[in-house]
């Protein structure tokens, strides 16, 4: 009996500590203004029942539970930005204001706002940029009303593309904020 009371303490101490946190930071030399701020955690295997058991009362693994299952159908529209520009354009700040009314109207639901750049740059120029995309897009969603703390940022620079190839056509699909939908409050 002493035997299966150990086990089952170290079960619980092993998937207890299995949500993991990753910290994403950039170069503070790249920032104009003087230095970038320590992006915020982001969360990246939350036990969505919040028990720490990674099992539901019905027995479904909470590896089997997307945030799909979890956040209301909410579809957010990408905004895009020109080349090396990190302002939004009146044409972003429109869809920012549709995507705003999304989530007034869906208030469980948390959002990643994802920077993206084109392949043109270095890496560490594009991780920037993403950044500053990340952060303006998630200042201007404060702005009309989002309660920052249902937003978290992460800048992939030019590592994850929209479109693949060369030329305008392709790279302007790239220069974008996009929007993963997370069910739930922190």
């Amino acid at each position: 009996m002493r035997l299966a009371g150990i086990l089952a303490l170290a079960a619980f101490v092993l998937l207890a500590g299995c949500g993991k946190k990753e910290e994403i930071q950039t170069d503070p030399s790249l920032d104009e203004g003087g230095g970038f701020e320590e992006l915020d955690d982001v969360d990246v295997g939350e036990d969505p029942f919040g028990a720490g058991t990674g099992v539901d009362q019905e027995g479904v693994g909470a590896e089997d539970v997307t945030a799909e299952d979890l956040a209301p159908a909410v579809e957010l529209e990408d905004v895009f930005f020109a080349f090396d520009q990190f302002e939004l354009t009146a044409e972003a700040r429109q869809i920012l204001a549709n995507n705003a009314r999304l989530l007034r109207d869906n208030p469980a639901v948390r959002i990643l706002v994802e920077g993206h750049c084109d392949e043109r740059g270095t890496v560490q120029y594009n991780l920037a940029l993403g950044e500053k995309r990340a952060r303006e897009t998630m200042r201007y969603l404060v702005s009309l009303g989002i309660d920052a703390g249902r937003l978290d940022i992460v800048s992939y620079g030019k590592e994850r593309p929209f479109a693949v190839g060369t030329g305008e056509g392709v790279w302007s699909q790239n220069r974008r904020a996009h929007f993963v939908v997370r069910g739930g409050s922190r």
